[in-house]
């Protein structure tokens, strides 16, 4: 999809807001992160295939909020009502009257104020990851009490924004990561977004404007405003999101009146990285389209690595909660290094395993060899199973018979073995990996018998 024409809009304090403008369908205004770059966004994949979804079915207004970006910078520290002016400047540049708004993060709080003050224009509201202000924290507490974090909405997170603002844009340091792992952990599936976060953060603009634009999050407040919207609302909320957690979500279902929410299994605040981001949008599409959504399905040939930790419900019970989880962070970092340093793709980390796929089936057995070698290194025996041919892409998960094969195939394999069937052994002919026949195994739901080969490192 080619990159939209950033266009512009002035708000009646003479602040210029830029947007964007595509797709086909009823209008939505789309009020994203307030650090953006419009052009820049659309760089990343993992960002662009969220519009891409949206434009078939909706003409999507993209707004860059007031002080980032493209926008004009701001002096100061915009109040709510200021900065719901931005919305107002823009529909009235596009020329529309009625209109759906989807609201991200504090990007709903915009849309709560907007759709308050004007009930005529909003057809439907839709609110995601989204909360109301720092007023009703402790009822936002209450509803979800096990969830806040040092990092969580309401304790010190705008302040560290404000404080990390000095170092925005370099090379991400260890508290970034962690900082990262506990916000949108799924950014790790995709080591590309990782590596480009620092130039994006470049072009959100000077370290002044990140410290004015964090410290303007603070004082966003609309759990008075909820109560008056009108229009029909949709919340969607990740279940175990760090930093707004989903006793806001809860809360704002009490407060707005017509209003519905769904909550999504992930711990994901950036929604667009997560294994079901497909699942989330398209419920934002069939609410305020009220069409159903086609669910494209991408076919292609791929090798299948499914993996696990041996005795994996054995070794958490004797190891202990903290004690496992650390060998649960270990796994993790491992395996991601292994598959990305092999070329393949991370589908999901499975609690303990491992779904990837590879273009490569020397790639494959490569990074499945190493894996259980590496792991085997540092006390964290596994097993694992592979199978290639035509598997279905349904966004960024997988599936078809090649995957379960593969899964089946490694429910087959002994402690510490790396097993595959003679399709892969086919496939390898003439090659330096060693195969050696394990016997012939009856597989869960597949019919007959199928021979298995243990492999080992060239």
């Amino acid at each position: 999809m080619q990159v939209p024409e950033v266009r512009y809009a002035t708000t009646e304090d003479d602040v210029r807001i830029a947007y964007q403008v595509f797709g086909e369908g009823p209008p939505v205004v789309y009020v994203g992160p307030f650090f953006n770059h419009l052009e820049v966004q659309w760089e990343q994949p993992v960002i662009a295939r969220v519009f891409e979804r949206l434009a078939p079915y909706l003409r999507v207004i993209l707004i860059e909020n007031r002080g980032t970006g493209l926008s004009d910078r701001i002096e100061g520290i915009p109040t709510l009502e200021e900065r719901t002016t931005d919305i107002e400047a823009v529909v009235d540049a596009v020329g529309i009257e009625r209109f759906s708004l989807i609201g991200m993060f504090a990007g709903g709080q915009m849309c709560i104020d907007f759709a308050a003050r004007h009930p005529d224009a909003v057809e439907r509201l839709v609110l995601a990851n989204a909360r109301v202000g720092r007023a009703l924290q402790a009822e936002a507490d209450a509803l979800k009490p096990d969830a806040p974090g040092e990092l969580a909405y309401g304790t010190e997170y705008e302040q560290k924004m404000i404080e990390t603002a000095r170092h925005l844009g370099s090379e991400l340091t260890e508290d970034d990561l962690s900082a990262l792992a506990a916000h949108s952990p799924s950014a790790f599936n995709h080591p590309e977004y990782v590596q480009w976060l620092p130039r994006f953060e470049r072009m959100w603009g000077d370290r002044e404007m990140i410290r004015r634009q964090a410290a303007s999050i603070a004082p966003l407040e609309a759990s008075d405003i909820a109560p008056t919207v009108q229009a029909p609302t949709l919340l969607t909320h990740t279940a175990d999101n760090g930093i707004i957690h989903v006793g806001y979500g809860r809360l704002l279902n009490q407060l707005i009146p017509n209003s519905t929410l769904l909550e999504f299994e992930g711990r994901d605040q950036h929604y667009w990285l997560a294994p079901n981001w497909r699942e989330i949008i398209d419920a934002h599409l069939r609410f305020i389209g009220q069409s159903e959504i086609e669910v494209p399905v991408d076919r292609r040939f791929a090798v299948v690595v499914f993996t696990d930790i041996v005795g994996s419900t054995e070794s958490s019970m004797s190891a202990g909660d903290v004690r496992w989880r650390e060998l649960l962070d270990i796994h993790d970092t491992v395996a991601q290094r292994v598959v990305g340093r092999n070329s393949g793709t991370m589908v999901k980390l499975t609690g303990d395993g491992v779904l990837a796929i590879f273009e490569s089936p020397s790639n494959a057995l490569q990074a499945a060899t190493e894996l259980e070698r590496e792991l085997r290194a540092v006390g964290i025996p596994i097993r694992a199973g592979l199978h290639a041919g035509e598997i279905e892409l349904r966004g960024d998960d997988v599936s078809g018979s090649v995957v379960n094969l593969a899964a089946r195939v490694m429910e087959s394999a002994a402690d510490g073995e790396v097993a595959t069937t003679a399709s892969m052994r086919d496939l390898m002919l003439g090659s330096a990996f060693e195969f050696e026949s394990i016997g012939s195994r009856t597989l869960r739901g597949f019919n007959g018998e199928w021979h298995l080969y243990r492999v080992g490192l060239p």
